[in-house]
């Protein structure tokens, strides 16, 4: 044979290992245990449920779905990356299309109230409203100047008062896509600023009740800015930021308060979407969204807090709290409240996260409370579970400190969590001095919806263990088969151990039983 032959023979040769060597890595992955153990209980009672997942190591993904108690997988070279958590954004029909709504970049504003003593520059605004009007047409004037690279120069000077509130400007983003993390993209021509690529920014004005005193004032900018320069000590100001959801093509916000050093009023705040998209980009228009309804006021202050507002079925649920109690309310989409409980906490709340179920005639919502102090340095959690009927009756399940689960999911009649657990090994957290790489088990358990009865356990069963020998293969004795001192447990030791299989991406949904 030709010597030109050989180096296309190679080549041609080592691709057909590669392929082999690939495939029967693929194969041993496709033999993967992965499977659920009947401990304790029914299996049936993990058919409501959907469990989907990543299993694998630095180089390969076994993709998993348990769905009504059965196992499917897919396997995959390359580690499936951790999903990036998604932007919080509410879908919505405008103008017969799909579009897709987020909050993005709220704007705080102090004016005066109507009636503290205003002392103003000449050719500057001295009264409430004509201050209000001024603002917000400076804010859109300002805004179309930094699109468009227009030169504009605006009246300066200062304006004084003692006693005013807090209001909010709040920037609504409109896009055709999910989950788009792009800003709004523009273009300025003879026509004004036009928004590009199936995007668009639109504006609403937030009335919240927010009071302070103090001397403040107000300095206008030759740029559009409008600055506030007070003695913080003495000028408190609530700390509050808009959050909201939508329901039913409407946009219903509220004001997150971490803190009001005076009493004042929040409520829930109501715009219509529709209108809203076809109100135009404030800087063309110059139009301010007011809310067409405000409901569910109520006293903040230094213990009551608003903590957030959501969506749940039909209707909507307002989160608050009183020092270490959480108050729930439900409301339709008129504004009237349905039903009210209460929570109790071992600590003052401070935020939350949630995830939600929904069956026929109703929903479930399992609650997360963030109620540690960072300045203590300290943190914690609780728990608690809630179902909420088709006329807006909250009822509250269980409410459980430092839960057991690294994951849970609401079902109509039973709860459903994954548990992870130490695996029980010569040594224990001796051998494994860096706890965190100590080999883990994980169960499937299925809870009353009280919390108080066990329906079903299983282990979720993996190959795991090869990696516990490895490590034990590595530093025991053949002869006395007794740990190795900690000195040979060496930093790339850790790293090689903790790149072996692990779970990532786990979901678990409630889908009912099929009929």
């Amino acid at each position: 044979m030709g010597r030109r032959f050989m180096v296309p023979l190679l080549i041609v040769c080592s691709l057909l290992v590669s392929v082999a060597v690939l495939m029967g890595i693929s194969m041993l992955w496709q033999q993967e245990t992965l499977a659920v153990r009947d401990i304790q209980g029914s299996p049936s009672a993990l058919e409501p449920y959907q469990v989907t997942g990543n299993l694998g190591d630095d180089v390969h993904n076994l993709s998993f779905t348990l769905s009504q108690g059965k196992m499917q997988r897919d396997v995959s070279f390359g580690r499936e990356e951790e999903t990036p958590p998604e932007i919080e954004e509410w879908k919505a029909e405008i103008g017969g299309m799909e579009q897709y709504v987020r909050l993005e970049l709220g704007g705080r504003i102090l004016l005066p109230t109507e009636d503290t003593e205003i002392i103003a520059d000449a050719g500057l605004p001295d009264t409430r409203s004509e201050i209000e009007q001024a603002v917000w047409k400076r804010f859109c004037q300002r805004e179309k100047t930094w699109f468009s690279g227009e030169e504009k120069t605006f009246p300066t000077g200062s304006i004084q008062y003692g006693k005013g509130q807090v209001y909010m400007q709040q920037d609504v983003i409109f896009h055709e896509q999910p989950n788009m993390r792009a800003s709004v993209v523009y273009r300025a021509d003879e026509n004004g600023v036009q928004e590009l690529n199936g995007t668009a920014c639109r504006s609403v004005w937030v009335p919240f009740s927010l009071p302070y005193e103090g001397e403040v004032t107000m300095e206008w900018k030759v740029d559009g800015d409008v600055d506030y320069e007070m003695d913080e000590q003495k000028v408190h100001l609530s700390h509050v930021v808009p959050v909201g959801t939508v329901l039913d093509n409407k946009l219903y916000l509220t004001g997150r308060v971490s803190y009001a050093y005076r009493e004042g009023i929040i409520g829930i705040y109501a715009y219509d979407l529709q209108k809203l998209y076809d109100a135009g980009a404030p800087y063309n228009t110059q139009k301010r969204m007011e809310p067409e309804m405000i409901f569910g006021e109520d006293v903040v202050d230094a213990h009551q807090w608003v903590l957030g507002i959501e969506a749940v079925g039909d209707h909507l649920l307002l989160v608050k709290r009183n020092d270490s109690t959480v108050i729930l309310e439900t409301y339709d989409k008129a504004g009237r409240m349905l039903d009210s409980a209460e929570v109790k906490t071992k600590r003052d709340v401070y935020e939350y996260t949630l995830s939600q179920s929904a069956w026929e005639g109703g929903n479930g919502v399992l609650f997360t409370w963030d109620v540690g102090n960072t300045s203590y340095s300290f943190e914690s959690v609780e728990t608690t579970s809630i179902s909420i009927d088709s006329q807006g009756k909250i009822i509250h399940r269980f409410t459980i400190t430092d839960s057991p689960w690294v994951a849970a999911v609401c079902g109509k009649d039973s709860f459903l969590t994954l548990e992870e657990a130490k695996m029980d090994v010569p040594g224990g957290s001796d051998f494994f001095y860096r706890g965190d790489t100590i080999p883990k088990q994980y169960f499937l358990t299925v809870y009353s919806r009280d919390l108080k009865k066990i329906l079903y356990r299983g282990e979720l069963v993996t190959d795991g263990v090869d990696d516990t020998k490895g490590i034990y293969g590595a530093f025991l004795t053949k002869d006395s088969h007794q740990h190795v001192g900690k000195k040979f447990l060496v930093s790339d030791t850790w790293q090689y151990i903790s790149g072996r299989r692990y779970f990532s991406n786990i979901e678990m949904t409630y889908t009912g039983v099929e009929t």
